[in-house]
């Protein structure tokens, strides 16, 4: 007991003398645990086009303008330019006409009426446009054999098209050409039927004047 006191009054003296130093020979340090890292995430940036790489995108329009149509003949409107959208190499000059062509599609457009244009310029110095979009090949890829294997490109409009001045598409319904012209369904329809009123009458005024024939022959026969 004695030789296990000596030991122990030595140490308590040297904890009260230095008591720093003691403290430092025990270890309190606690591990930190470094963070796992986050998950790295990107934004796509919504300006950058996301088309395959063997996908075309459509041509841009070399001019927007929007223009008041005022003749249509052999598939080519007349427009006087009112508004220009763009025009980066100066085609056009505000109040002056442009033909445009835009096939058969030019008799869903209606005199007088203003429109939105976009259109490219040919080689012979010309604007080329259209009111309706292309429709695909019948089956697509489906088709056995066609392009089983090619890049699978989004379906994008064309943006060289007519339409209305606020930016809508026109109406290229089968009945429209004719529902906008009234006045030519109601003559149409008025004219056959005064056609046939006319022939029933000739018809009936024919055969009143052969009875009145006949009747005045067979009085003349009859005083003989």
């Amino acid at each position: 007991m004695r030789r296990l006191l000596g030991p122990c009054v030595l140490a308590a003296v040297f904890f009260l003398v230095n008591p720093t130093t003691a403290l430092a020979q025990v270890d309190t340090t606690v591990p930190v645990v470094a963070p796992e890292p986050s998950p790295v995430t990107t934004t796509a940036d919504p300006t950058v086009s996301t088309l395959p790489p063997d996908c075309t995108p459509p041509k841009p329009p070399d001019v927007v303008f929007i223009g008041r149509i005022i003749d249509a003949t052999a598939g080519t409107g007349r427009f006087i330019v009112t508004v220009i959208r763009s025009d980066p190499s100066k085609f056009l000059t505000e109040g002056r006409a442009v033909d445009v062509r835009i096939g058969a599609d030019v008799r869903f457009l209606v005199l007088n009426q203003n429109y939105l244009i976009a259109a490219e310029h040919t080689p012979d110095n010309a604007f080329r446009s259209k009111v309706r979009q292309p429709l695909p090949v019948f089956g697509g890829d489906l088709v056995v054999g066609i392009d089983d294997y090619g890049p699978s490109c989004p379906a994008l409009s064309d943006p060289i098209v007519v339409r209305n001045d606020d930016g809508s598409a026109i109406d290229t319904g089968v009945l429209t050409a004719f529902l906008d012209d009234r006045r030519g369904i109601a003559l149409a329809l008025i004219k056959p039927m005064i056609g046939v009123a006319l022939a029933l009458i000739a018809i009936w005024a024919l055969k009143r004047l052969a009875i009145y024939a006949a009747k005045g022959l067979g009085d003349i026969l009859g005083e003989r």
